[in-house]
């Protein structure tokens, strides 16, 4: 069976490029994602800046680079899964989203607002990080910052690590309607699930299941207005 995280991405993923033949992912990953829509009948390339070591899947053209050194005919729709909020400069790589796309195609993220938690989202996301851990269900190395840290300087602490600032939803948001692009639809929703049931060794049916309660929680929870969503979803059309 799929991860739930993939499962959830390709339901939303799929009515977006459905009419779409010719697809590019970009931030590829293990490329699970670009395995399924190739699957499905799509015509698929995936792009990475570093490939994973695992087997690829059947169907996808698979390339190691960087997206600003991608160059290709244009698609009819772009995927993007967790990886907007990494690409720098982000007015060029919007620009360069948009040289990839035929006027009319689809764009479609699915990522995270690095804004977006409050102090109870936060406290409730790194509570179970440090249970989950301290069980032996969650990777040492990959917890970030102690119990006694406040929570959003934890948040803060993790995703200060990287070389370039990452962007938040409304730095995306923004990109994209000055780069070119009409938002279609716009959602926000459960995102921390995704990162609470990484184990040791791979995906296994403990994690699933903790992943499956984990979202659970997390959509109720934002729900009842009690957590922040942290998902950001986005479809846009090439102007």
């Amino acid at each position: 069976m799929l991860p739930i995280h993939v499962r959830e991405t390709r339901a939303f993923v799929r009515p977006a490029v459905a009419q779409r033949r010719r697809i590019l992912e970009v931030g590829c990953g293990d490329g699970a994602l670009a395995g399924h829509l190739a699957a499905e009948g799509h015509d698929v390339v995936a792009i990475d800046a570093r490939l994973r070591d695992t087997p690829h899947p059947p169907g996808v053209r698979l390339e190691q680079v960087p997206l600003l050194r991608f160059a290709s005919e244009p698609f009819e729709a772009l995927v993007a899964v967790a990886v907007l909020h990494h690409l720098s400069p982000l007015d060029a790589s919007v620009a360069k989203l948009r040289e990839l796309l035929v006027p009319g195609g689809v764009l479609v993220v699915d990522d995270f607002d690095l804004a977006a938690p409050d102090a109870t989202t936060a406290r409730w996301y790194y509570d179970a990080q440090d249970l989950l851990a301290a069980g032996g269900l969650f990777p040492p190395e990959a917890v970030h910052g102690t119990p006694e840290e406040a929570p959003l300087e934890r948040w803060r602490h993790e995703h200060l690590h990287h070389d370039e600032p990452l962007h938040t939803g409304d730095d995306m948001l923004g990109a994209l309607r000055d780069g070119g692009f009409e938002l279609q639809h716009v959602t926000r929703g459960p995102y921390l699930f995704r990162y609470l049931a990484r184990g040791h060794h791979g995906h296994t049916p403990t994690q699933e299941r903790l992943a499956e309660y984990m979202l659970a929680t997390e959509r109720q929870r934002i729900a009842e207005g009690v957590f922040k969503p942290v998902g950001l979803r986005i479809v846009a059309r090439r102007r």
